[in-house]
């Protein structure tokens, strides 16, 4: 058993357990938050110039200025092992490490801390143990629970990953081209790496399906939503249809189920 293997068979038992209602109520908790948000942005008219003279001056996004050794870079596709059991789309555990640059909120104070109360779907003694282990670390070096953390550290979380389910539909691809894949978004999948998924996301199918290295979705569809997506293959395609989004080129039309009746007239 390696250290890894170890350290998941004690959060199993340590771990603070947490129901499935428990779960979903926090993600949709944030999900609301994100999209309020991302509202209040777009709908703010100093967010909105500053946007269009981005695009404008041809302005380059910060995932563009990464060095290419930045850990945010780094592609992990060849651990994504997907098979299919019960009509949904699952993938082999695997090994994964967390990692971040320090918030300003943990300056100055100790690893063990900021895990215990940032991070509480695990209890201080697992991450006692995960010090000790060396699975947790600070510019990938082994530290002490009492390690400060300082300015521009990046921390590192080495887990055995476990991730959820989604659909086994198939992601169509509608169109391809040079630079642009537009593709048929099932419902049940969601669209990019965040919270419990990575793999079991539709970036990550294209990417191992298709041999594809970078994608760069220019629109998104939450997890439950099915319909098309733009999807670019390079920056500069990508920034092309940001410029049409926000020039109002592009629209967008949703078509939802609902149980009964509306009633009749307009209503908000």
């Amino acid at each position: 058993m390696t250290v890894a293997d170890d350290a998941v068979t004690m959060n199993k038992e340590k771990m603070v357990e947490e129901t499935p209602a428990d779960i979903e109520r926090k993600r949709q908790l944030n999900k609301e938050k994100t999209a309020k948000k991302r509202k209040l942005a777009a709908e703010n008219p100093i967010y909105q110039e500053i946007k269009r003279r981005e695009l404008a001056e041809g302005k380059k996004s910060r995932s563009c200025n990464r060095k290419e050794d930045d850990f945010r870079n780094v592609d992990d596709i060849h651990t994504a092992v997907y098979y299919f059991e019960d009509d949904l789309r699952k993938v082999k555990p695997y090994y994964f490490e967390y990692k971040s640059f320090a918030k300003g909120r943990w300056l100055n104070r100790p690893l063990l801390e900021v895990f215990a109360s940032e991070f509480r779907d695990r209890n201080e003694e697992y991450y006692r143990y995960a010090i000790e282990r060396g699975l947790l670390t600070i510019n990938d070096k082994p530290v002490t629970a009492d390690t400060l953390i300082k300015t521009s550290d990046v921390i590192g979380h080495k887990i055995h990953r476990h991730e959820p389910p989604c659909t086994d539909e198939p992601i169509k691809i509608v169109h391809e081209g040079d630079d642009l894949l537009v593709i048929d978004k099932p419902g049940g999948i969601p669209v990019h790496p965040a919270g419990r998924f990575r793999h079991n996301t539709v970036i990550h199918v294209l990417k191992k399906e298709h041999n594809i290295l970078k994608l760069y979705p220019a629109n998104r569809l939450d997890l439950p939503t099915s319909g098309l997506m733009l999807i670019a293959k390079t920056p500069e395609r990508a920034k092309d249809i940001e410029r049409e989004m926000v020039g109002g080129k592009i629209r967008k039309e949703y078509v939802c189920r609902v149980d009964g009746e509306f009633p009749e007239g307009n209503h908000l």
